[in-house]
């Protein structure tokens, strides 16, 4: 007979396999989740690097551009003769040449010694074009109530050391602009003026859902980012000029960030299948336990069942069951040869008082007959089958 439940959450089995899947579950977290939170974080901080320097480095490397471009413009043959003979038509189209072959220059001018224009190849919304300055800048222009943004450059013009003006060239930061810097550092740009967005390498469309956010002074702090068609975009800002003008690049880690979800459904995944592995492994160990453990309470049910013949045999490889099926069997020994001797003694003070002669009745708590010789029997007339349980008062 064996004392099984279907389903017994306080038993030994289920404990154990519970406690086993639970510790493998502790476990993976543990070890799991800081490590997946730390590889969030290098991520974000090395993301941070990238698109800082990216930024530093293309803006502050732009106006560098822009003055050996300048620099080198202001030395060539065709600005020195457009000095000479102003309104040379000729001479200007050799200027129009000469910023064609420049990349991403848009406007080459010539400026005399006076501070007036003697040329150019663009018609610029610029009043004080022919102000020198030392540094590159950008520079915002308003043009029929819209802004623009323009990087100029200048070196000025000398002949057998003799100023004879300055050169002028630009750069107009527009969409083409910012869609060549996204080729080269791969973000996508946005520039914003007044915290309203001028231009972007984003299409019309998407600049009108982007907001500017709050300038970042500190790495630490990018982790800003917002969504775009369903996409994910890191984003830091950088200041051009104390004017309010202010470009942002935005990272696409939209496939980054799957890569986490899946790494995150493949941790989950290995977190479920060590957890199936360590539940059949417990459910394997505890049944190994389990089973002569039930063998042994089996046999001890039995020793209330007057069931002492058999002896307790446990099959089992692990020693503490062994040494608990031994006491078993050594208190089954010992219990059966106490139940015969005290049979023998029981038997032995049958025989002596069936031997009295005399009538001896023993009487329970409620004065009921428990026992009725078989003197009483011959004294009385009444057998013993028929008085015992009744009022001794009903008998004598």
């Amino acid at each position: 007979m064996k004392f099984k439940k279907p389903f017994n959450v306080r038993s030994f089995r289920l404990q154990a396999i519970l406690s086993s899947a639970a510790l493998v579950i502790l476990t993976a977290c543990a070890v799991g989740l800081p490590a997946l939170w730390i590889g969030y974080q290098d991520l974000e901080r090395e993301t941070c690097d990238r698109c800082c320097l990216v930024l530093q480095g293309l803006y502050t490397g732009q106006k560098t551009d822009i003055a050996n471009l300048a620099h080198y413009t202001s030395h060539h043959s065709a600005l020195t003769q457009i000095l000479e003979d102003s309104g040379n038509l000729e001479k200007e189209l050799d200027l129009h040449e000469l910023k064609e072959g420049i990349d991403l220059i848009d406007m080459v001018a010539v400026c005399d010694a006076g501070g007036q224009v003697a040329a150019q190849t663009d018609q610029t919304p610029f009043n004080d074009l022919c102000i020198f300055r030392d540094d590159p800048d950008y520079t915002v222009v308003m043009v029929d109530s819209e802004p623009q943004v323009w990087l100029l450059g200048t070196s000025q013009i000398y002949t057998d050391e003799l100023y004879r003006g300055m050169a002028v060239v630009g750069i107009e930061l527009d969409r083409s602009f910012l869609l060549e810097m996204m080729l080269r550092s791969g973000l996508e740009h946005t520039l914003f003026f007044e915290d309203e967005p001028i231009s972007s390498s984003f299409s019309s469309a998407e600049l009108a859902t982007i907001d500017r956010m709050p300038l970042r002074n500190s790495t630490s702090d990018f982790r800003s980012q917002f969504k775009l068609d369903e996409r994910t975009y890191y984003t830091t800002g950088q200041s051009l000029n104390s004017n309010g003008l202010i470009v942002e690049v935005a990272l696409d880690v939209s496939e980054t960030k799957q890569a986490q979800n899946r790494l995150i459904i493949i941790l989950t995944g290995v977190i479920f299948s060590v957890t199936i592995l360590a539940v059949a492994l417990g459910a394997v160990m505890t049944r190994r336990v389990n089973q002569p453990l039930e063998q042994v309470v089996e046999y001890a049910a039995n020793f209330g069942m007057d069931s002492l013949d058999d002896p307790v045999r446990v099959k089992t490889d692990i020693s503490e069951i062994s040494a608990l099926a031994v006491v078993f069997e050594n208190a089954r020994v010992t219990l059966k040869g106490a139940l015969i001797s005290l049979q023998k003694e029981k038997e032995w003070g049958d025989q002596l008082l069936e031997s009295i002669v005399e009538g001896i009745i023993t009487l329970d708590d409620e004065g009921r007959v428990s026992y009725f010789s078989s003197g009483a029997e011959r004294i009385t007339g009444w057998l013993s089958e028929g008085v015992i349980g009744k009022p001794v008062d009903s008998i004598l």
